[in-house]
This record gives C-alpha cells, structure tokens and sequence, in this order.
C-alpha cells in the first residue's frame, strides 16, 4: 500500500510541478489586463517611451516657464512701472508655455498607457 501511495504521490507531485514550472514561464511582466505576446509588449515599450518623453516635455516647459517668469520678473524689478507690462507678459508666456507643455506631456503619457 505504501508503495502505490508513493507512486500517485510522486505523480501529483510531478503533475504539480509541471504545472507550477509552466505558470512560471507563461508569466510575463507585461502582462496585464489580459494583455499577452505582442499587444502586451507594445504597450509596455509605449508605456515606457510615453513616460520618458511626457517627463521630459514636462521638465523643459517647467526650465522654460520658469526662465519666461523670471526674465519677466527682472525686467520688471530693473525698469519699474515703465518695463511692468513687458514683464508681465514675459511672465505671463512662460506659465503658458509651461502650462501647454504639461498638457502635452500628459497627453503623450496617456497615449503611452493606451488610453
């Protein structure tokens, strides 16, 4: 009796570490949503290359608003009342410059994450 325990025990075992070996290997980090094979490989590689380009766009209209808004802010300091509408526009061109680049950049982060 034991001997045929241990016969359909080793191949439940064997069974099951089949099965476990091949869940392992069918398992893929980009997988997600029932996303498998290519579709789950494009949308990781877009998914990554949305997220760089979005963090960059990001990043220089952030370098640019802030150099628009503190030119803007020189002017302004260095000429007085007489340069204040000069600098307010300055200003004012760096926050949209700064504000269009993020609406970019999440557009393009979006796009990445197929939504």
């Amino acid at each position: 009796m034991v001997a045929l325990d241990d016969q359909f025990g080793n191949e439940r075992r064997d069974a099951i570490h089949k099965k476990i070996i091949k869940d392992f290997f069918n398992m893929s980090p980009l997988e997600s949503n029932n996303d498998k094979g290519v579709t789950g490989a494009a949308k990781f590689a877009t998914s990554t290359l949305g997220n760089t380009v979005g963090g960059l766009g990001r990043t220089v209209g952030g370098v640019v608003g802030a150099g628009g808004r503190g030119l803007g802010q020189t002017i302004t300091a260095a000429t007085g009342s007489s340069g204040k509408p000069v600098g307010d526009a300055l200003e004012n061109l760096g926050n949209g410059v700064e504000s269009g680049a993020k609406n970019v950049s999440k557009g393009v982060e979006d796009a990445g994450k197929w939504k």
